[in-house]
């Protein structure tokens, strides 16, 4: 179990989304000192965050120009590419083949595919059978290699044939609806924006100053931890 820790005493690992965030020290409320960014742990609440980051909307719009063109998948708003089945399909054959690295301590994507037309996961659950369930959102990069799912409330991430994903339930609730995802890729880090919307569509706008939350995954081959997952809690200033 990773231990949180202070956003002042840790380097930013969230690349270019974080590094702007603690950039932009005018825009930021209740961080000095505080825990308005942790290290991931299983059941991690709201209440354990004592701090927020602001997010300025030209900040926002900036990382969401990158990251919208990374969405293939979003199931709210009736998204679906005519591609997601053959990269869904593609990453699960992935995720399947020997030396693929599974991540024991997560939601790991250990297969994906299409049924009668509708992708579903398969992750590990912590038990002998793989969980299975729906994809709600699917984020691929343009080369293929980083992918970030969300079945319900569980997100899984994939980057080249590795891959770990956690339970956001706790902080998103059961089954996170209501947020809108981002993905982008930086500095060799892949990062998940979880915003408050209003309504489903692709294109809704972000609810203003209502706390959201942006995930960051950094693989680390060959350590004692295969992967640096951490949290920051954020809203977007109108």
């Amino acid at each position: 179990m990773r231990r949180p820790s202070s956003s002042s005493s840790r380097r930013p690992v969230f690349g270019l989304a974080l590094t702007l965030m603690l950039a932009a020290t005018s825009a930021t409320v209740g961080c000095s000192g505080t825990r308005a960014y942790l290290d991931w742990r299983p059941g991690l609440h709201a209440n354990d965050f004592d701090g927020l980051y602001e997010l300025s909307r030209s900040d926002y719009d900036e990382f969401s120009e990158r990251g919208e063109p990374n969405t293939v998948f979003d199931r709210p708003s009736g998204l679906a590419d005519a591609q997601t089945g053959p990269m869904l399909e593609e990453i699960g054959l992935r995720m399947a083949s020997e030396g693929a690295q599974a991540d024991p301590k997560g939601y790991a994507l250990v297969g994906a595919r299409v049924v009668e037309g509708d992708p579903e996961l398969s992750l590990l659950s912590g038990v002998d059978e793989p969980w299975t369930g729906p994809v709600d959102w699917l984020a691929v990069s343009s080369d293929h290699q980083w992918a970030a799912a969300r079945s319900g409330s569980k997100l899984s991430v994939v980057v080249g044939a590795a891959s770990t994903g956690i339970e956001m339930g706790s902080l998103l609730g059961k089954d996170a609806a209501g947020y809108h995802m981002i993905m982008l890729v930086e500095d060799g880090e892949l990062t998940v924006f979880a915003l408050p919307r209003f309504g489903a569509a692709l294109d809704a706008a972000i609810a203003a100053n209502e706390p959201g939350y942006v995930f960051g995954f950094r693989p680390q081959p060959g350590a004692r931890e295969a992967w640096e997952v951490s949290v920051a809690r954020v809203s977007v200033r109108m």
